[in-house]
């Protein structure tokens, strides 16, 4: 594991997502492995690394996924053809793991994106808000929506300049605690079950059917006894002027272990009375300047609907002014199973065109 903390530290890819605590979150239980794969160009004397996930499917299928692409290490050189270094990666996991699919993220701060469409290989973006946590914090709040400003100035009501101030929490009656104990993790999770019953109303009955909760109590315990001691998560919870519990946000972090740290919003809840009273726009706007605070350089609000940007958490996340930036999923299938994928896909269409007409 030493020898893997040097290759990940000495990377050029700055992603929390690849580092070693995260592989043994990943790694727990019996269906899934973890590990790191490491390939050599000896004509480009270049090394590159890269995290993959092996998962069990139903019916004995075994499927991998890489939180992140390739990352060059101990080189100054640069890889001119990646479409070479992924196919090699997909031909190990296929051969040696007999996986029937292959995915890669490429996180939107990654430079280097897969050009063009690889052989074999579906292209699907993905979305994100990113905050420049480098500009003077008057900028980043100027760059608000004047709805966020209102709410902000509204619920804490204090003026803009106040806002701007390192005390402007405290005129406000409301408290802000940073979780570091399971009774933290009972909070977020009561908090969490009110605002997955507000969620569930909305679903469609297909999604309500196939719906699992993710943030169970037992995996929050095991993300935080994972993480935490190596800094890798944080959880803010905003309480209002009674004491009573309003909104609370987990945060993955990258502080003090890549070259450019950045904090990622995972997950976020709040009591039906916080919403009313303005303290999740509140507390993001407490994070934001913690975050700036604490020398960390970029804040990822978590996905983004391209398609649908209105609606409600891509609504309140734009609202912050955050730039707008695009990943991608590169998901190798056997062409059997990607034809398969191509009409199931189409059919859809099909299907929401006549419902539409």
């Amino acid at each position: 594991m030493n020898d893997i903390y040097l290759l990940i530290r000495s990377s050029r890819l700055d992603s929390v997502f690849a580092l070693p605590p995260f592989a043994e979150l990943w790694a727990r239980g019996d269906e899934k492995t973890c590990f790191y794969v490491e390939t050599k160009d000896t004509n480009a004397e270049v090394r590159t690394v890269t995290p993959v996930i092996i998962s069990k499917l139903k019916l004995g299928f075994t499927v991998a996924s890489c939180p992140t692409p390739p990352q060059v290490i101990d080189s100054p050189n640069k890889i001119n053809d990646w479409e070479n270094v992924l196919n090699t990666l997909i031909r190990y996991l296929k051969e040696n793991y007999n996986c029937i699919a292959v995915s890669m993220n490429q996180r939107p701060h990654d430079p280097q994106f897969i050009r063009g469409n690889p052989d074999g290989c579906k292209l699907t973006y993905s979305h994100d808000i990113v905050i420049d946590l480098a500009k003077e914090l008057s900028t980043i709040y100027n760059n608000m929506d004047k709805r966020h400003r209102y709410t902000l100035r509204k619920s804490s009501c204090c003026s803009n300049d106040e806002l701007l101030s390192g005390d402007w929490l405290q005129k406000t009656g409301f408290t802000v605690r940073q979780g570091r104990s399971e009774k933290s993790l009972h909070e977020f999770r009561a908090l969490w079950v009110e605002t997955l019953e507000r969620m569930y109303e909305s679903f469609n009955p297909l999604r309500k059917l196939l719906y699992r909760d993710p943030l169970t109590l037992n995996s929050l315990i095991a993300v935080f006894n994972k993480l935490h001691p190596h800094g890798l998560v944080k959880l803010f919870t905003m309480y209002d002027e009674n004491g009573q519990l309003g909104t609370s946000a987990i945060f993955y972090t990258s502080n003090n272990l890549t070259k450019m740290p950045m904090a990622y919003w995972s997950a976020g809840a709040s009591s039906e009375e916080g919403r009313r009273k303005g303290l999740p726009t509140l507390l993001q706007w407490y994070v934001i300047q913690w975050f700036k605070e604490h020398g960390y350089q970029r804040y990822y609000m978590g996905g983004y609907d391209g398609k649908n940007p209105n609606d409600g958490p891509s609504l309140f996340k734009r609202g912050f002014g955050g730039q707008i930036v695009s990943g991608l999923i590169v998901t190798w299938l056997p062409q059997p199973l990607s034809t398969m994928c191509d009409i199931a896909s189409h059919a859809v269409s099909l299907l929401a065109i006549l419902k539409v007409s």
